[in-house]
């Protein structure tokens, strides 16, 4: 377009030819930026699990007072959050890169801030009164 038609065009025509381009090149980069995204999103929750998972199973003074039982479902989380992300490995791996993955990092660091949530829930239980 450039040495043809677009030799003697206007400034007009060169700011239209170059949002069509965006328009195409804005989606294949923001598809790329989604892909690169994720390894670094399923680091942080395999991290928060495992940082949970410790907690839960540390048999540390300060933490006597909360139960097994409060923090069996800790622990179950953590356990289901690394088969999550296996399977969506999985399923990132196997999606073609012309299409949207499917999930982005901000599910992946939406799970890990519910997690932590969860977690901090249980491990910030105040200690019973004398």
């Amino acid at each position: 377009w450039l040495y043809g038609d677009g030799e003697s065009a206007g400034k007009g025509a060169f700011v239209e030819q170059l949002k069509e381009l965006k328009e195409t090149g804005d989606a294949i980069d923001g598809r790329f930026r989604a892909f690169e995204a994720l390894p670094d999103a399923f680091s942080a929750l395999r991290n928060a699990a495992r940082e949970c998972a410790a907690w839960a199973a540390a048999p540390d003074a300060k933490y006597k007072h909360i139960s097994e039982d409060e923090r069996t479902p800790v622990k179950a989380e953590c356990d289901l959050i690394d088969a999550w992300i296996e399977e969506q490995k999985e399923a990132v791996k196997g999606a073609p890169k012309t299409k949207p993955p499917p999930l982005t990092a901000d599910v992946v660091m939406q799970r890990r801030a519910t997690l932590m949530e969860m977690c901090k829930n249980v491990m910030e239980k105040p200690r019973p009164a004398p």
